[in-house]
């Protein structure tokens, strides 16, 4: 065989599941279409990893949450998990400015944090914002989103820091001046970090959409849900790692380069062994 031939027959797409990378031959892929919940059908009940039935080219086709089949959180779980979290976040901060302000009126310590770092949104957001690759996953490199992202340090760090600008002047006694404060965060920071929450919750969900990879092996044809499609590259013989994998669905790992984050090879042949015999138990 000559190179360019080796290089063909090993081509791979590779694509992302929960921020890790898997590749599948090119040989077996039919195409890629964005995924659509409404589009699916279950006329014969869920099972654990099957989404549902899809008409593709006029035929019916399964359906696979390819995350739940390898041990994954789903997308849609993962999502609302995410959106619940974000919620609560804003909950807390809106919380936290009424217990200020309720302590003012009852003239006593307050007891949460000062520290922007140290709330749950704080540690949050700092794990999330001090990696590169966790923007770009909770974003699906969307720079608009990373920019609210971005917009929330700011107003989050003045609303804490008015705590102790509500001490000194409790201190002094001025306790009307302590709620002008509040009520001037109230309008202010805390006004544009709700909006920016929901904003924020807004895009998530729009940019969250999984991508249909349509497979055939034998002329039987599968759907599976992928996040996003990374490249197209040839994982060849010598990238792959002497390794061993738990799991009849992956071949083995590859490591193209140096310093590369390292690939699981789909085995679809392990892959359909898996999938068409539970799709032939509910169909019976």
């Amino acid at each position: 065989m000559r190179l360019w031939e080796v290089r063909m027959a090993n081509e791979h797409l590779v694509f992302e599941l929960g921020g890790e990378r898997f590749a599948v031959p090119v040989g077996h892929v039919l195409g890629l279409i964005k995924y659509e919940p409404r589009e699916l059908r279950r006329p014969f009940g869920e099972g654990e990893a099957l989404a549902g039935f899809l008409v593709h080219q006029g035929r019916v086709i399964p359906v696979v949450e390819l995350r739940t089949l390898l041990g994954m959180r789903s997308m849609a779980t993962e999502s609302e998990e995410v959106l619940a979290t974000l919620e609560q976040r804003k909950q807390d901060h809106i919380n936290w400015l009424d217990e200020l302000e309720t302590s003012v009126h009852e003239n006593r310590a307050f007891r949460l944090t000062t520290d922007p770092h140290a709330c749950k949104f704080g540690k949050w957001y700092d794990s999330l914002m001090s990696s590169v690759p966790a923007v770009q996953r909770f974003t699906n490199g969307s720079g608009p989103l990373e920019g609210v992202l971005r917009a929330f340090d700011q107003p989050h760090q003045r609303i804490h820091a008015i705590a102790l600008d509500v001490a000194r002047l409790m201190e002094t006694g001025d306790q009307h001046g302590a709620l002008g404060v509040i009520q001037h965060s109230r309008n202010g920071d805390l006004s544009t970090m709700v909006s920016l929450f929901d904003r924020a919750k807004d895009m998530f969900v729009s940019l969250r959409r999984t991508l249909l990879l349509i497979l055939e092996l034998r002329g039987e044809r599968i759907g599976v849900l992928i996040d996003q499609v990374q490249n197209m590259r040839a994982l060849l013989p010598e990238h792959m790692q002497s390794v061993t994998v738990d799991s009849r669905m992956i071949t083995g790992m590859a490591m193209p380069s140096a310093g590369e984050a390292p690939v699981a090879v789909m085995d679809v042949e392990g892959l359909y062994s898996t999938v068409l015999p539970a799709v032939e138990h509910l169909a019976q």
